[in-house]
């Protein structure tokens, strides 16, 4: 894998939005070269819906190190900016607990949660203590190819303050999963779950 004198390649993308129903909308692709980088700006494509999730996919136009196809994407917003990196949905999907704790009386936590399939998919939050005292369960459920954002403090109104949490995420088919906190200063920090757990 070293030997080759390549190490990076070009890419043929396609980005294809899709809102939070399931229902798909015009994307955009192209070329990206190698250490290029590449602005699509979201509020130019006619028609998207004001919450959903999209696609990122991207072929190589030949072998490179694993290091060399994994992007970092800078979402701009009116007042917001994310930066985050695409994972492979194989791998996205494995994580399923968290570690939580209130702040004050509340979480400020939330769930997103993507289908990536046909079919709706059913989940199962947990919620428990890790001292033990508190177990709590939540159903919700998501439909093919939908999203949603789960409010932790919805789910578990009755959790107690000044109490480390793990929420455990399950679900009947493969979900990605992203843990979205806002900080004391408005702030949101957005990271997927481990994928380890």
């Amino acid at each position: 894998m070293f030997e080759a004198a390549v190490d990076g390649t070009g890419y043929r993308y396609r980005l294809i939005p899709i809102g939070e129903d399931g229902r798909r909308y015009a994307g955009v692709q192209g070329r990206i070269e190698r250490d290029g980088t590449l602005e699509i700006d979201l509020a130019t494509i006619p028609g998207l819906p004001a919450r959903g999730w999209f696609i990122l996919d991207m072929v190589p136009d030949s072998n490179g190190l694993v290091g060399s196809t994994r992007p970092q994407v800078l979402l701009i917003g009116p007042s917001w900016a994310t930066a985050y990196h695409p994972q492979l949905q194989a791998y996205a999907c494995r994580g399923r607990a968290i570690p939580v704790e209130k702040v004050g009386t509340e979480f400020n936590t939330w769930v997103s949660v993507i289908n990536g399939y046909r079919r709706s998919a059913r989940l199962e939050a947990t919620l428990f203590a890790v001292g033990g005292g508190y177990h709590a369960v939540a159903q919700e459920s998501v439909g093919g190819f939908g999203s949603t954002l789960l409010d932790v403090d919805r789910l578990f109104p009755d959790a107690p303050s000044d109490t480390m949490m793990t929420l455990v995420l399950r679900s009947d088919i493969p979900v990605r999963k992203h843990v979205i906190n806002r900080l004391a200063g408005g702030a949101m920090s957005v990271d997927h779950f481990p994928n380890f757990k």
